[in-house]
């Protein structure tokens, strides 16, 4: 487990050229943003809202893919072309894991990369 947890942050700090506050600030920018995003996701696949879901999954998808996840990346990219092409939304099991993976992204920054705004962002990056 500890491999997989280094190969994922040498994948992060290799994106930002191992500047440690570039990484900081994109960790907290990822804290502070992407669990609204998570809500308002689970609220369209809830209400069955099939455009704003894809659309919100490619956004998910976009960032997640900028911080160099790309196991996390490859599986909401396949569960969003799913609901693109076919009209269909995820299983619940299946949003579930895409959460979780996200959440382990967010738990990974909270853990490794200390995510505090700068002095530009005063703004809570708490995010679980």
């Amino acid at each position: 487990m500890q491999t997989i947890i280094n190969d994922k942050l040498k994948q992060f700090l290799a994106i930002v050229d191992n500047d440690m506050g570039l990484a900081t600030e994109l960790a907290g920018i990822f804290c502070e943003t992407i669990p609204p995003l998570l809500i308002e996701i689970r609220l369209d696949f809830e209400q069955k809202n099939l455009l704003p879901f894809t659309q919100k999954m490619h956004k998910l998808k976009g960032t997640v893919g900028y911080t160099g996840f790309t196991n996390e990346f490859t599986y909401i990219s396949n569960l969003e072309k799913n609901a693109k092409l076919n009209s269909v939304f995820p299983s619940s099991p299946e949003l579930r894991i895409m959460e979780n993976k996200v959440r382990g992204i967010i738990e990974l920054f909270h853990k490794h990369i200390q995510s505090k705004p700068t002095a530009k962002r005063r703004v809570a990056v708490s995010c679980i």
